[in-house]
């Protein structure tokens, strides 16, 4: 099990790009933003490219979703 990165909203905000980022949610296509690959690999945080199961930690707990997307992070309440 590989665990999340903090990222916080405010963070996202600051170093926007293309890559999604998912949080704690009950709704698959819920995304808590879009951040900059090259600041996801500067600051060693979560950088996924191949299809995952996530699920949640906190929050939604219990909740996991399918992603396959091109490429895609995540934060510290979903593993």
């Amino acid at each position: 099990m590989i665990r999340g990165k903090r990222i916080t909203k405010s963070t996202i905000n600051s170093h926007k790009g293309n890559v999604p980022v998912y949080s704690s949610s009950k709704d698959e296509g819920s995304v808590m933003g879009f951040i900059d690959k090259d600041f996801l690999i500067a600051e060693k945080l979560r950088y996924c490219t191949e299809k995952s199961v996530l699920f949640n930690l906190d929050g939604s707990v219990g909740y996991c979703f399918i992603r396959d997307a091109k490429e895609f992070s995540f934060i510290d309440v979903v593993a």
